[in-house]
């Protein structure tokens, strides 16, 4: 998985087409320089959903794009409204509605192995296959 290496490219190369150095980033964003230098550099893998909330809009970018650059969320499409309640939420190409605040779950990665990882987003997957078909079966 090469989602943490291209995320920091990527924030690097969104800041300077914006013309921000770090330190305007930092102010603009509320994110702290030597954070912002970690990412860069790969030193910290796997930012917070509120740090890239925070990133999402100095950059010019949606938080969505942030999410799916670092693989948080699926290449598929999606889109972001808000409910009549001021909920967000999200549906995907299928029309699957989706409480980001009841169902998308972040985690602090740092210090886990890529095989570590990947065994938890197939535990995932499993877990979901298993409540589907469960749901099938009551029907």
């Amino acid at each position: 998985m090469e989602n943490n290496f291209r995320f920091g490219e990527y924030l690097k190369r969104k800041r300077k087409e914006k013309g921000f150095t770090i330190r305007n980033l930092a102010l603009k964003s509320g994110i702290s320089k030597s954070y912002i230098s970690m990412l860069e550099r790969g030193v910290k893998k796997y930012p917070s959903a509120q740090v890239l909330n925070k990133l999402a809009k100095p950059l010019g970018v949606t938080e969505q794009e942030l999410f799916k650059i670092i693989g948080y969320m699926g290449e598929h499409n999606v889109e972001k409204q808000e409910d009549s309640k001021g909920a967000i939420t999200t549906s995907d190409k299928n029309n699957h509605i989706i409480n980001e605040e009841a169902n998308v779950f972040f985690f602090d990665l740092d210090g886990l192995s890529e095989t570590d990882i990947q065994q938890i987003k197939d535990h995932i997957e499993f877990l979901k296959h298993r409540a589907k078909d469960k749901n099938k079966g009551n029907e």
